[in-house]
Formats: structure tokens, sequence, C-alpha cells
């Protein structure tokens, strides 16, 4: 479609045929993903291994995954949000390098509190990378397909946590547990080697650096009229100050400190039911006298499941351009959920209703980053990714830590798994406040909109 002179980047991009650069973007986005869910969920599976070598409790690598995570709220909150000032590429390719180097290390070590160490500097660089690849894989896409692209990113984290499970049934036995990781370290350097050539910065951020010439010629790879294109896009809003400080109070301006409340509160929520799962589901379910065989090919579906729910809620978003359908997923989760302790004995139904808690809980948590990005603007959104996901990190903190001391405590794993609604029912109900939000601010904005397009017709 021919573009009118004049027309801001984001009208481009939204009006113009989805290129294959645009797409190549994507794919690169989602595969540095699926990097991250390899090494992230790969403690998960590998726990009850470890454990048998190192004679020790399985409930003793709470502290350890917590360490881990306490990391990523580092990455997410810290080192995320300075891709606003250094540039997206640089930020996810050097927090990429940074997991994947400690990562390495893991096979050498021999004691909990070493692991601790080294996944604490793990997490950092994990932690960084996931909000980053939200706002690029955003930027890039159109309007129109945003919702489906974001959640083909994130699904490349379940979809390496999915395969790492595959590779752990695999190796484990033969290989050992070290052999996981050692691939898990491996991928994510081949990955950043490849990224370097083809992976692209942020047209905002070039824009607000001065680099017309590039910003254009990246441009002119999604539509031919980019030499005509005004590369003051007001999305991008007015280039940030350089100072030390991030900028979170802006998170809390603007109208956006309710939306900003009900979304970490979602975040968190979700998280915990997430980081319950993928930090303890093998190992309870192995106590509560479960096959371990039948525990991780439960584990891997529920990844499988989150991925086919996350994709199934970005294709409804984009088709109804809304966020209605994210409404039902917890509500229904919070059933499942307590029915689970019912068919212990019954693998079969067991396996069937964890992916159904996949499906609608753990899918809804991967759509919300669509929500998130679109209530930000561009200049804090990395900020305001970053902080989101690192509310919910905070909830993934509290998850291990008391699925640790609660199984320590003797405390019978039906009810430590039916404890996981509380964390569902909360998210139900601040998630549905928010959509009510987003779709009222819509409703705002339209009449506006429309006023300013008549007015310029006439």
């Amino acid at each position: 479609m021919p573009q009118q002179p004049g027309q801001s980047m984001r009208e481009v991009i939204d009006r113009s045929p989805v290129s294959w650069f645009q797409k190549r973007t994507v794919l690169l986005c989602f595969l540095l993903g699926l990097a991250d869910g390899f090494d992230a969920l790969a403690i998960g599976y590998l726990l009850p291994a470890m454990a048998a070598e190192w004679a020790v409790p399985a409930s003793t690598f709470g502290p350890a995954i917590t360490i881990g995570l306490i990391g990523m709220v580092v990455g997410t909150t810290v080192i995320a949000p300075l891709a606003d000032r250094i540039g997206r590429r640089t930020v996810l390719l050097g927090s990429t390098l940074l997991y994947g180097s400690a990562t390495a290390v893991i096979p050498l070590v021999s004691t909990v509190g070493e692991l601790a160490a080294v996944r604490i500097v793990a997490g950092i660089g994990l932690g960084a990378v996931v909000p980053n690849l939200v706002a690029l894989s955003a930027e890039y896409m159109p309007a129109r397909a945003r919702g489906k692209a974001v959640l083909v990113v994130l699904c490349g984290i379940t979809i390496g946590g999915f395969l790492c499970g595959i590779v752990a049934g695999a190796a484990v036995p033969t290989l050992g547990w070290r052999s996981v990781f050692l691939i898990g370290a491996v991928l994510p350097v081949v990955l950043v080697l490849v990224c370097w050539r083809l992976l692209p910065d942020s047209l905002g951020m070039l824009v607000r650096r001065g680099r017309h010439d590039r910003a254009r010629a990246l441009l002119g790879r999604i539509s031919p009229e980019a030499a005509t294109v005004r590369l003051d896009d007001p999305a991008a809003g007015p280039a940030p100050a350089r100072t030390t400080r991030i900028p979170v109070r802006a998170l809390f301006t603007g109208g956006r400190a309710p939306a900003t409340t009900l979304l970490w509160i979602t975040w968190f929520a979700t998280y915990v039911i997430v980081y319950f799962l993928y930090s303890w589901l093998p190992t309870l379910l192995g106590q509560v006298g479960v096959d371990p065989g039948v525990a991780i090919l439960a584990m891997s579906l529920c990844l499988l499941a989150n991925t086919v729910g996350g994709l199934t809620q970005g294709v409804i978003i984009d088709r109804r351009r809304d966020y209605a359908s994210l409404t039902v997923g917890l509500p229904v989760a919070v059933v499942v959920i307590l029915a689970v302790p019912a068919v212990f004995d019954q693998p079969v139904l067991l396996t069937v209703l964890i992916c159904l808690i996949g499906f609608f809980a753990v899918g809804v948590n991967q759509a919300l980053s669509t929500i998130t990005a679109e209530i930000y603007p561009l200049d804090i959104r990395a900020t305001g990714v970053g902080w989101s996901f690192g509310a919910g990190r905070i909830g993934s903190l509290i998850a291990p830590l008391a699925g640790g001391a609660l199984m320590a405590a003797g405390v019978a794993g039906g009810v430590i798994f039916q404890l996981i609604a509380v964390p569902a029912a909360i998210g139900a109900v601040s998630l549905a406040l928010l959509v009510v939000r987003v779709h009222r601010a819509r409703r705002a904005t339209a009449p506006a909109a429309a006023g300013s397009t008549a007015a310029t017709s006439s």
C-alpha cells in the first residue's frame, strides 16, 4: 500500500504487510526465548537427580532456587530497563551471554551453596532477556499482529522448557544431569553469535540517538517508502534523561497508577502458580507416589499446554481486539487445581488436569505481556514490562521457598497442591478489574480520535 508523506514509523509499520525481515526478527526473539526457557526451567527437572547424587533432601534446594530467582528479579527490574537508554539489542545479547556462561559452570558444582552462587548470576541474565524480547518484537510488528507475535516469542520460553524435559528424560539416565546443563550453556552462546549479525535494535532508540540513516535502512526492509517517513514517532515520546535513576515513577503517572497496581498483582499471582509448578511439580508428584516418568511427562505436557493456551489467547485477542478472554482462564484453573489431589493415583487423568492448569492458568500468564505492552508508551515500555515481570518474580521467589518449607514440615501433598488455588483466585479478581479499566480507557479515547480524524478531513 503506498504510504503518504509525513506518516510516522508506527503508522507505516501498522499499514504495511508483514515483511520477511519482521518475521525473522520475531523468529530470532522466539529462539532467544527458547534458550532462556531451557536454562530457567532445567532445575525443576534435574533437582531429583541432583538431590539423589548429593544425598540431600529435595526440600533443601528451595533456597537455591529462590536465590536464582532473586537474580531474575534484579535482571528484570534493574538490567532490563537499561535497554531504554543503551538499546534492546545490547541488553539482550549481553544478558544471554551472561546466563549461558554461568550455566556452563553448574556441572562443576557439588553443593547446594555452590549451585546457589552460580544460579544468581545466571538469574540476572535470564531475568533481563524476556522483557526486552517482548518490547522488541512488539515494536517491529503491526498492531493487527502484535499480540500473536508477542505470544509466539513467549511461547518460545515454554517450548524451551518442554524440550528441556524431553532432553532430561533421555539424557539423565545415561549421561547424567550435568549433560543437560552443558546443552543449556552451548545453545545461548550459539544464538548470540547468530543474533549479533541478524537481530536489529529498537527503531525508536535509533531515532532518539540521532541514527536516522540506520533507522530508515531498517524501516526500508518493512516498507519501500521509508525515505518519506517522519522520524518523530509520537509513540516514542521525548528522549529519556540520561540519569542513573530507573524511571519507575513514570509507571504511576499519566493515570497509569491503578492499571500498574492491578498489573503487578496479576503478574505476582500468576508467577506464584507458574514457579510452584516449575520448581516442585516432579518432586511433589514423586513424593505422593506418582511414577517419576509420569511426573516428568506431566510437567513437559503442562508446558506444551501452556504454549497452546498462550497462542490461543493471542489469536482471540487479535481477532476481537479486546482482552475479555483473559478473564476466563484463572477461574477455571481454580476449579481444576482443587480437583487434582483426587486423581493422584490415576496417571492419565492426572496428566490431563495438569495440562488444563497449564492451558488456562499459565497460558494467561503468557498473554499478560500483550496487555502490558499496550498500557505503556514506547519510551517507558521496557521499564513497564520489566517491572511487571519483576512483580511476578517476587511471586516466583515465594513459590519455591513455600513449597520446600511445606514439604519439609510434612504437609500432605494434596493440601500443598490445593493451596495454589489461592493465588489463582487473587489473580482472577485483579485481572478482571484490569481488563475493565483497559476497555474503559479505549472507549474514552475513541471519541477523541474520531473527532480528530473528522477535523482533519474537513
